[in-house]
């Protein structure tokens, strides 16, 4: 589990597959009872103060865990409550940047984008030998490397 602070009440919140072995990613009841249990559970490992109503995007996949946005958007009515809106994204696309080409494994399709490889990280079979060199992208960040980004194969054998 990491927990990435961005700014005042915003945070990433990141839960790897490890922890997460009998979850059912396919329903979203499951993953938002899933994801209540972790805000209680990083108020209190990280010391957080969160009260307000807060939005949290969330975007699983069975490979690599949870992904989580969270956001609060209000805190007028709430002085010591907290409350939750729970977006589940399921079947999003996850996307593994890196910044050399000899980091795409053989006969895997990549996009070239802005000086980076981009590989959909259903088609890597050794994902987790891969992660720590590249970033793993997701959500509207995807949207202009899709769209302008250059396909390529990897079909050579080093």
């Amino acid at each position: 589990m990491r927990l990435e602070i961005l700014g005042t009440d915003n945070y990433l919140l990141f839960i790897n597959s490890d922890k997460l072995f009998s979850v059912d990613f396919d329903s979203k009841e499951e993953i938002i009872g899933l994801v209540k249990e972790f805000i209680i559970k990083i108020q209190d490992l990280y010391c957080l103060n969160m009260n307000g109503f807060y939005k949290i995007r969330v975007f699983p996949n069975k490979v690599i865990g949870l992904f989580m946005e969270i956001e609060k958007m209000d805190d007028i009515e709430y002085e010591k409550n907290i409350d939750l809106r729970i977006i589940v994204y399921l079947n999003e696309k996850f996307y593994l940047k890196v910044d050399d080409f000899d980091f795409v494994p053989y006969n895997i399709s990549s996009i070239y984008y802005m000086d980076h490889y981009y590989m959909n990280m259903n088609d890597i079979e050794e994902i987790l030998s891969l992660i720590e060199y590249g970033e793993i992208v997701y959500g509207s960040s995807l949207e202009d490397m899709l769209q302008k980004g250059i396909k390529i194969k990897n079909t050579e054998v080093f």
